[in-house]
């Protein structure tokens, strides 16, 4: 009887740490996710004022 709730006891504490790992990884992962598209965004906007500074160095060739 006593055996049988002490393995209870410790089953449920294995379990709520690997639910607690999961739900970190989970987290993690989002995380790892969210800052890759962060990186993606900013390379665009470096791509993106790159080719204004492009254009507008074109437009002055053609002015001159």
């Amino acid at each position: 009887m006593l055996t049988a709730a002490l393995r209870n006891d410790f089953l449920t504490r294995r379990q709520r740490r690997s639910r607690r790992r999961r739900a970190d990884e989970r987290r993690r992962s989002l995380s790892v996710l969210t800052s890759g598209s962060r990186r993606l965004e900013r390379a665009d906007e470096r791509r993106r004022s790159l080719s204004v500074l492009t254009s507008e160095a074109r437009r002055a060739q053609r002015a001159e």
